[in-house]
């Protein structure tokens, strides 16, 4: 009873000041058949319940989820199938061929759902506007209130508004909500109306409330700051419901500035008038590096009326600037990651800031200053949290269409959306660019119409036509673009991926050439993608509305084929993989003189489109284990030391040469004469000096891998590198008790019967089943693009005898890549014994195959090892291949030479043939 008493005292209290909070217990009725308007619900009492902020999903409202997943056939993975599955129209994603594109809904619905609500109304409110706010809804509402219908409204990103006063009456009052989930319109697939990372959701999210205002008011303050002339532009949009003009006082004051006072006429009526207000020489500018804010209050004073608001603002101005983005006339380089609205507790986006505050603590932490937003717009608290960050964002409309321009009722939405985001989250220093969306199809000429638009709205905002544009557009930015964002231009690409792979390892590559015809800020497009193995022990934190059914799928697989205790080795061996070659990536773009930034696709995982698990943080943003943000921030801060070397692995009677750069976009100067250098191998320092590095390897007499760091002292900025170092070549291993064999003819299978130690190196025309490896691992995954070679990345039993003179980590470091970049693999699934793999690969997840690399086994009396791996051709310039065959026969040629697994002489026959 007293619960009950305050909890109306606080409703109460709440009325009376002007607001009350409609959260809690709603009626709720499903309407599958769209029957609700024909009935005419609005009129009829619901039976069932909903608790809201909140959606059906959360109150177990809909169709139940079951089924049992199971990975799909291979024959089903072809890229017209999982992009028609993803870019088409919402579907029931629970078949067995669709296991692996996203995490599905515990309980889904889509369609109407209504939603009824009584509210007492006091009579203080009888001459005040009165508006329902709802902060978030998919995609249409409609409204009654006490049985008048009031109107319908349709966003994605932006509150839904209604003036209600008209209906309203003292005491008990009826408000019937229609939220209709389905489509509107056709928008492709962006994240803010998509299955693939949030739901498409049903009910409301955020703040829901009644809000009294008086007649004479202000509406709204737009502050834009004019750092140029020492001053801000404070827009005070008005309300008059009077019906007549009045005169009144505006009074405004940020602390610690003067006050501006200023007779205002408001005339009936919405309207807008700017002022001019005026800031101290001691004004603190807004940044990355010090995101100060301030608060603008507004005070409207007259006869009869009292009207107060306040708005946040920073003093900052994000400028395009030939190349180059500035921060109040500072150069900068945006460091970024995509956010694509994943959130798997809940199925749509945090509107309490929790996980907001964690998200922009390891981006910071990590050393990025900027998040792109993928196709949708996030919710005031990311803002106002973004804003206390010091992170810059880069929003997009709600658009992933390849049907541009087509439709008048589309462009009109996205114009209508841009102008609802602008309005409502314009004031956030953080929101510094807008582009139209996520590689754009169609009539760009409607595009540039739209950012032409935009910019006479808030000229404080940079713009882009679309996020990568299509080859149509000719890959150059829009004519009226402020910048450019993609992954190549006319002149090749401005991306790692799909270099690697092909490019011999160094660190000396940039994007120079490709990014010197794009005369406005680029920003290389979604960089990364490196799927990593699915973390499995994620399972047990998805107990919210979603499902992991990908996870499971993986799981039940690898236990049914009794390899479950090997999935952390492989999320550990891919991930560290991953890390390597981000750390390449951001460096590459770094050390390019006329870039502007990267996105990276992305830092934490990415649970949809075939389950794209890229991320070295999970979906919930908890680190895999991989690499902590300090140890990520020494190649990703403000300041990055960078070494330019020209390979990573070099004989001992070479001299190390490498040149010391520094990527500096803090406020501080740092030249690269003041680094420190020191280069250790695994036991002791080995040189160090200043300046750039010129050091003999001659010291080095056995196979070592060395690390090189440069750091500045007494600060935290270091960054590290790892060389290898071999003996020349005319200091071969002799193996003269070893057959080498490049088949497996008869010869081959007589010196096995005859108990000799033979080693093969069989082509891959030889193999039955070969599998396909390479260095670089499968791009974003492997469901939604199935034709690329299947690792991802090597299991390796690094203290293996067999690596004695091979020195590596139990995971693929760059010595492996002239050996792996293009290459084949033994299908050790195709064995019906097992046999020691020393080298294996990781294969796909939605394969498990056993590819490995190195085997060793007895064969009969004989002792085996085959290897797939190149350590035949060129080993004169091939110095890792050749020092891997030294090491490989040291080996065998040793005591240590004794294989436990047995392959019978037929079961070998089966796999590398006669």
């Amino acid at each position: 009873m007293k619960l009950a008493f305050a909890l109306a005292l606080c409703t109460l209290q709440a009325a009376l000041a002007g607001e009350i909070n409609l959260s809690g217990r709603w009626g709720f009725r499903l309407d599958p058949q769209d029957a609700g308007l024909t009935s005419q619900y609005w009129t009829e009492h619901f039976k069932d319940t909903i608790d809201l902020p909140g959606t059906t999903s959360e109150a177990h409202k809909g169709e139940p989820l079951n089924f049992q997943p199971s990975l799909p056939p291979l024959s089903t993975e072809n890229l017209d199938f999982q992009r028609g599955l993803m870019f088409g129209r919402p579907k029931d994603y629970t078949n067995e061929n669709t296991s692996l594109m996203h995490l599905v809904s515990r309980f889904s619905y889509l369609g109407p759902a209504w939603y009824r609500r009584t509210v007492d109304i006091p009579a203080s409110w009888a001459d005040k506007d009165v508006q329902l706010i709802l902060e978030r809804a998919l995609w249409e509402t409609r409204l009654w209130v006490n049985g008048h219908f009031i109107g319908a409204q349709n966003s994605l990103v932006t509150p839904h508004q209604y003036e209600i006063a008209a209906a309203l009456k003292p005491g008990r009052n009826e408000i019937i909500l229609r939220v209709d989930n389905r489509r509107q319109l056709a928008i492709g697939n962006p994240h803010a109306y998509t299955q693939e990372s949030q739901t498409i959701w049903n009910g409301i999210i955020g703040r829901i409330a009644l809000v009294a205002q008086d007649k004479i008011r202000i509406d709204r303050l737009d502050i834009r700051p004019d750092l140029q002339n020492r001053r801000v532009k404070v827009t005070v949009a008005t309300h008059n419901g009077s019906g007549h003009a009045c005169e009144l006082q505006l009074h405004l004051r940020a602390v610690p500035f003067p006050a501006l006072n200023s007779p205002i006429s408001i005339p009936s009526g919405d309207s807008e008038q700017t002022f001019s207000y005026p800031l101290t020489a001691d004004a603190e500018l807004w940044s990355e590096f010090d995101p100060k804010l301030y608060k603008m209050q507004a005070r409207l004073e007259g006869v009869g009326v009292e009207s107060e608001t306040s708005a946040e603002f920073g003093l900052r101005e994000f400028r395009s600037n030939g190349q180059r983005f500035t921060i109040n006339g500072q150069p900068t380089f945006l460091r970024g990651t995509v956010e694509c609205c994943v959130f798997p507790k809940t199925g749509y986006p945090d509107m309490t800031g929790k996980k907001w505050k964690k998200m922009f603590a390891i981006v910071k932490a990590c050393g990025l200053n900027h998040v792109r937003f993928h196709t949708w717009c996030p919710p005031e608290i990311a803002f106002e949290l973004a804003d206390r960050a010091g992170i810059y964002l880069e929003v997009e409309l709600p658009d992933w269409s390849f049907q541009i321009g087509k439709d008048p009722a589309v462009t009109d939405f996205f114009r209508e959306e841009g102008e609802r985001m602008i309005k409502q989250y314009g004031n956030h220093p953080s929101w510094v660019m807008l582009t139209m969306g996520n590689e754009l199809k169609g009539d760009y000429h409607a595009l540039d119409d739209l950012v032409a638009h935009f910019r006479e709205l808030d000229p404080a905002l940079l713009f882009a036509s679309t996020t990568y544009p299509s080859s149509k557009r000719g890959k150059v930015p829009g004519v009226l673009d402020d910048y450019y964002i993609s992954q190549d231009t006319q002149l090749g690409r401005v991306r790692g991926q799909g270099l690697f792979n092909d490019s011999p390892p160094d660190t000396t590559g940039n994007f120079d050439h490709a990014a010197s015809c794009i005369k406005v800020p680029l920003i290389s497009h979604e960089v990364g993608q490196y799927c990593v193995f699915p973390n499995l022990a994620e399972i047990p934190k998805y107990d919210g509305v979603l499902r992991p059914v990908a996870f499971e799928a993986i799981r039940d697989d690898l236990i049914q084929k009794g390899r479950l205790n090997e999935a952390p080795i492989y999320t550990r061996d891919s991930g560290e993989l991953a890390v390597l070659l981000y750390k390449e990536e951001i460096e590459r773009a770094l050390r390019t003189t006329n870039q502007a930034g990267f996105q990276l696709l992305q830092l934490n995982d990415f649970p949809g489109q075939g389950t794209s698990t890229v991320g070295l943080f999970d979906s919930f943003w908890d680190n895999k284990g991989l690499i902590d943000p300090a140890a990520f921030r020494k190649f990703c801060g403000p300041v990055v030391p960078l070494l330019l070397m020209p390979k990573r692995t070099y004989q001992n009677d070479e001299t190390f040469d490498a040149t010391i750069q520094v990527a500096n976009f803090g406020p501080r100067s740092f030249r690269p004469a003041e680094a420190r250098w020191t280069i250790f191998d695994e036991k002791r320092k080995i040189a160090r000096g200043s300046g750039n590095i010129h050091q003999s390897l001659a010291a080095i007499t056995r196979a070592s891998r060395l690390k090189i760091t440069v750091a500045f002292p007494g600060t935290d900025i270091a960054n590290d590198w790892s060389i290898w170092v071999y003996p020349p070549s005319e200091k071969s291993i002799s193996a003269n008790d070893v057959a080498i064999f490049q088949n497996a003819g008869p010869e081959f299978y007589d010196s096995l019967r005859r108990g000799k130690r033979v080693l093969l190196l069989p082509e891959e025309k030889a193999l039955e089943k070969p599998l396909a490896v390479q260095f670089v691992p499968v791009f974003w995954n492997p469901v939604m693009f199935p034709n690329q070679p299947g690792t991802m990345g090597a299991m390796i039993d690094a203290k293996h005898p067999i690596f004695a003179n091979f020195p590596t980590d139990p995971w693929t470091n760059w010595q492996w890549w002239e050996l792996m970049h293009h290459g084949f693999a033994i299908d050790c699934g195709l064995f019906h014994s097992r046999v020691d793999a020393p080298l294996r690969f990781i294969d796909k997840f939605n394969r498990n195959a056993l590819p490995a690399g190195i085997i060793e086994a007895k064969v009969g009396p004989g002792s085996l090892v085959i290897c797939t791996l190149d350590i035949t051709n060129d080993l004169e310039t091939r110095i890792a291949a050749r020092q891997l065959r030294r090491s490989i026969l040291s080996y065998m040629s040793s005591d240590r030479f004794q294989p436990r697994s047995r392959l019978t002489e037929s079961e070998l026959r089966t796999v590398v043939g006669e």
